[in-house]
This record gives C-alpha cells, sequence and structure tokens, in this order.
C-alpha cells in the first residue's frame, strides 16, 4: 500500500473510515496493530482500525481540514446554504473524525465541532432532539462518549474531550432541561436521569485509565449543573448515585479519583447523614475482610472526621439559630 495520503487505496480508506464515525450509539473502537488486520474491521458498534492505516489517513484529513475549515465562514455563502452545511456532512466535519481518533488533544477540530453545533442551532432552533443531521447535540455527546469509553491510548484521560463534553452539556442539554421554570417536576427527573447516564461514562472510562482525574473532575461538574434544580427527583437520587459510586470504588479500591469522587459526594448536604454512615460502615468492613493496606482506602477512611465537620459546618450555616442539644455534633 502507498504512503501517500492521495493514494487510492488511502482515500478508500479515508471514505470508509469517516462513514462509520458519524454514530448514532456510542461505538467501541479500537487501534489493531497491522500485524492482526491491513483493514478496517466493522461488527455491530464495534470497529477495528490498523494503526498503520489510521496513521496513513491522517495527512489526507489534516489537509483536508485545512482547506475546508472556514468554509461555513464564507461571507458570500447564502442562507440556504450555510442551514445545509450545519445539517449534512462536510469534508471538514469528515476530518475531524480522523483528526481526534489519532489526537484526542487537537484543539482545532474541537472548536471547529463547537461552531458547527452553535451554526446547527441556530438555523434548526433545536436545543437536544436529534433530528438526523449528520452534527446534532445529541450526536455529539455520543461521539465523545464513543472516544471516552473505548480502548484507545489516551482518549479517556483526555481533559481536551472532557471540556468539550462538558461545553456541550452546559451549552445544550442543562439548558434545555432546566430554563423552564414551570415544569420543576420534569426538570428535575431528566437532571437526575442526565446525573445517572453521565456517571456510567465516567465509570467506563475509568475503567479505562486508571486514576482518572479528568473523568471525575466532570463528574463533580455535572453533579454541581443538576444539584443548581435542587428538586426532590435529584436529591432522591442522589442515594442511588452513592450506591453505584461505591461500588465502583469497592471494585477499584487503588482507584484513589473514584474515592476523591465518593468524599465529594458524601461532604455534600443533599446526601444523608445514614447513608453516609453506611458507606463509611461497609469500607471499613471491606478494609478488614480483605486486610487491605492501600493508601485510596485508608485516605478514605481518614476523611471520615473531616467529612462530618464539613456537614456539621452546613447544617450550623443554615440553621444559624437553632443550638445543638447535645455537645457532640453527628453527621
Amino acid at each position: 500500500m502507498s504512503s501517500s495520503p492521495s493514494s487510492p487505496a488511502i482515500l478508500s480508506a479515508y471514505a470508509t473510515l469517516t462513514s462509520l464515525l458519524h454514530p448514532t450509539a456510542p461505538l467501541e473502537i479500537e487501534i489493531l496493530p497491522s500485524s492482526i488486520s491491513t483493514t478496517i474491521l466493522h461488527a455491530g458498534n464495534s470497529i477495528g482500525i490498523p494503526k498503520r492505516l489510521l496513521t496513513a489517513c491522517f495527512p489526507h484529513a489534516r489537509s483536508t481540514f485545512l482547506a475546508h475549515k472556514d468554509d461555513d465562514d464564507d461571507d458570500n455563502q447564502q442562507d440556504d446554504d450555510r442551514q445545509e452545511a450545519a445539517t449534512t456532512k462536510t469534508p471538514a466535519l469528515d476530518a475531524t473524525l480522523v483528526l481526534q481518533l489519532l489526537n484526542p488533544e487537537h484543539i482545532s477540530a474541537a472548536n471547529f465541532r463547537k461552531r458547527r453545533l452553535l451554526l446547527w442551532r441556530r438555523n434548526s432552533g433545536r436545543e437536544d432532539n436529534d433530528d438526523g443531521s449528520a452534527l446534532s447535540c445529541t450526536r455529539e455527546m455520543v461521539w465523545i462518549e464513543s472516544l471516552v469509553t473505548s480502548p484507545l491510548y489516551r482518549h479517556a484521560k483526555s481533559p481536551t474531550l472532557w471540556a468539550h463534553r462538558l461545553w456541550v452539556l452546559k451549552t445544550f442539554l442543562h439548558s434545555s432541561s432546566g430554563s423552564d421554570e414551570g415544569n420543576g417536576d420534569g426538570r428535575g427527573g431528566a437532571a437526575a436521569g442526565l446525573l445517572a447516564r453521565e456517571l456510567g461514562v465516567v465509570m467506563r472510562a475509568g475503567e479505562r485509565h486508571a486514576g482518572n482525574y479528568h473523568a471525575w473532575n466532570y463528574a463533580r461538574e455535572v453533579l454541581t449543573l443538576v444539584a443548581v434544580l435542587g428538586s426532590a427527583e435529584v436529591h432522591e437520587g442522589l442515594k442511588a448515585v452513592v450506591e453505584k459510586v461505591h461500588g465502583w470504588c469497592l471494585a477499584h479500591p487503588r482507584d484513589i479519583s473514584g474515592w476523591s469522587f465518593l468524599a465529594f459526594l458524601l461532604r455534600g448536604q443533599a446526601v444523608d447523614g445514614h447513608v453516609a454512615r453506611h458507606v463509611y460502615g461497609e469500607t471499613e468492613a471491606f478494609a478488614e475482610r480483605v486486610r487491605w493496606q492501600g493508601s485510596s482506602v485508608e485516605w478514605f477512611l481518614a476523611s471520615e472526621a473531616q467529612i462530618r465537620d464539613s456537614r456539621t459546618s452546613l447544617m450550623a450555616q443554615s440553621r444559624p439559630n437553632r443550638p445543638s442539644l447535645s455537645g457532640n455534633s453527628s453527621y
């Protein structure tokens, strides 16, 4: 196979690859050693791409992106052309797929996709519904999920990808689900479902890359977003969230990032004190049962006093005129 990015073989592989990377459901993408396969493998939502083939496609993707990235900004472009560009595949949009697949820190590709999303919203008048466009808010979240949860080398812990996902969430999904004051119950249920769904993505990314600070920090941001709603559905959902995160931490006891997020959850006043005590009791029993000596679990158990003091302080601030009935406060 010729190494030239303009060779027919490379152009054919590039066309096949970009046609597969516009998912409507999360993909599992793996970059394969060229000794395993020399062609793209595709079965269901799983895609295997030979590394040599991907690196050969990259120069073509880069040159295509540089040649077409400003097409949507052409002052001479008609309004109908702009609307069509916002809802269809374009050479630059296809190129960003290959660029991000090989280099998750490609800032220009991420920024281009942001501009296309804003153009799509302006021309379609939509926020979070997938109208079948080549690029929509829903499809963008699916694409990023595919990248951060697939067995790729750097993507699960990419600060650029997690920042981009947070931008999409703040710009589209959160605003559309949280701005209607007349539909509080619906917003609360949607926010609770959003939190559970995003935590599922974070935990899968945490399994791909241990100590995934960027993924768990994204979870903190999502929790802060949904907590603004303050609805009963969100508060009720937090108990299930704590149980799910605690279960993940017990399955990955060496992962300090997961334990740190769990401690962050328990510091919040919205989590019932009985839930916090149960979590600490279960963790201590786990450590004793398996004779665990790792520093992550030890740090979490040592944080109990700090979390108790934090919760006591929050309770005192919310009830400044109600003195404690006993000398010792508990969380």
